[in-house]
């Protein structure tokens, strides 16, 4: 089995220790002792594709005010910043990369709130509130250093986002009746923006609350398959996919209120949106393309619904199983505490590859599934054909450290570290033979 990791898991890389607040599920420094969390850093470069794809097909198609370029600059900002963070695991780095996403929300909802040519005596107020807006975040966040708070910040301005262009959409078809054959290209951009964030969500909620279970999978699949289970990753293509699809949507939205009768909505390989130059003005050709349209347009209607119930789904799985990090001692499927948990029913009904993955996880990822999680068995003698790393594992045969730390094994005894300090939590010896 090829091994996930090509740096020894826990060693010191290059950046030294962790100092953010925030530490994924991707173990530090596996690949390159230079790079803390590869695969969330490298997976950055999504964003710089398509803040330059999108800012080339706007001058491209003359849709070049500074608002536009504005909202893909912000984008490239997140993704320098985001890599940074980690790159290196530190806390003014994580700065870098959570502040620029709350200027980015800014930006957006500004550009959203100020398309038509009626919004211009707004813009000053626009500009002094969503700037006062910004340095109140900046200023709260870095003296408080509470995620929570900027969490709240950064989803104010994100349903901002996805309440205002369904409105200003409408609005649109409301005032410019020239501009209704494109009605359906402009839904059917938007709801495909509103899926990319939701899926990218899904990614983010999976990554933080299942990691056992995805570092098992890593470790299990090894290299170069396991990055499949770097959800992170994906939360970032996903969530860049979104940002290139918001920006797009407000820039055809405000070409269209200003008059651009010229261009429409493309889609190449029929998966990625794109502005071009619209050709073909018979009003016979704009009937039959509107007429089309509209089938396309309900189809996607209909399908964010199903998208929708899928979520809440998928949320309601993640609300109950969120104990899963948060449990540090599988005794407690043993307890009277309320509440619902996997490894409590996979005990209690003596499921045991369920039961043996979380209590035999080790710092690689791989699961020791010929352990014994039978407590008699530790006062039995070890059986002369174990290794000495074998003994070392069968110090400890309960628990589970959350996705934080890492368990270690060494010949001589069996600990915990924390993966954000490098510092030992507990550390287990046998003393007798």
């Amino acid at each position: 089995m090829v091994g996930y990791s090509f740096w020894p898991a826990g060693k010191e890389g290059y950046w030294g220790p962790t100092t953010s607040t925030l530490d994924w599920c991707e173990e530090n420094y596996i690949i390159t002792q230079y790079i803390a969390e590869f695969w969330n850093t490298v997976s950055n470069l999504v964003f710089l594709v398509f803040a330059w794809i999108g800012a080339k097909n706007l001058l491209t198609v003359g849709v070049n005010e500074r608002r536009n370029l504005l909202g893909f600059l912000s984008l490239v900002i997140v993704a320098i910043g985001s890599m940074m963070f980690h790159g290196t695991m530190w806390f003014n780095a994580q700065m870098l990369d959570e502040l620029p996403m709350i200027y980015n929300g800014c930006i957006l909802v500004f550009s959203l709130l100020t398309i038509f040519p009626e919004a211009n005596a707004r813009v000053s107020f626009f500009t002094y509130f969503f700037t006062g807006y910004g340095v109140f975040v900046t200023v709260v966040y870095v003296y408080w250093s509470n995620p929570t708070f900027l969490v709240a910040c950064h989803t104010i301005l994100l349903w901002s986002m996805v309440a205002l262009l369904p409105i200003q959409i409408r609005h649109l078809e409301k005032t410019y009746p020239q501009h209704t054959h494109k009605m359906p290209s402009l839904w059917k951009f938007y709801f495909y923006g509103i899926a990319s964030y939701l899926v990218g969500s899904i990614f983010w909620s999976i990554d933080n609350t299942l990691c056992p279970w995805l570092r098992f999978a890593r470790g299990y699949v090894g290299t170069p398959v396991g990055i499949l289970f770097e959800f992170h990753l994906w939360w970032h293509f996903f969530i860049a996919v979104g940002g290139y699809s918001c920006v797009m949507t407000t820039a055809f939205l405000r070409a269209l209120a200003l008059g651009r009768e010229d261009i429409d909505l493309k889609w190449v390989w029929g998966v990625f949106p794109m502005l071009t130059h619209f050709m073909g003005t018979l009003k016979s050709n704009r009937v039959k393309q509107h007429s089309n349209s509209k089938k396309i347009c309900g189809g996607f209607r209909f399908g964010f619904r199903r998208i929708g119930v899928l979520a809440a789904t998928a949320t309601t799985a993640v609300i109950l199983f969120n104990n899963f990090a948060n449990d540090n001692n599988a005794s407690d499927h043993n307890s009277d505490k309320p509440g619902f948990s996997l490894w409590k029913l996979a005990a209690d009904w003596n499921i045991l590859p369920l039961h043996e993955l979380r209590t035999s996880f080790l710092y690689t990822g791989t699961p020791n599934l010929a352990s014994s999680t039978n407590p008699a068995s530790l006062d039995k003698p070890d059986n002369p054909a174990d290794s000495l790393l074998d003994r070392a594992r069968k110090i400890v045969a309960h628990g589970f450290h959350g996705p934080k730390s890492e368990n270690l094994y060494r010949l001589a005894y069996a600990g915990v570290y924390d993966r954000r300090t490098r510092n030992a939590v507990w550390v287990a010896e046998r003393l007798t033979k």
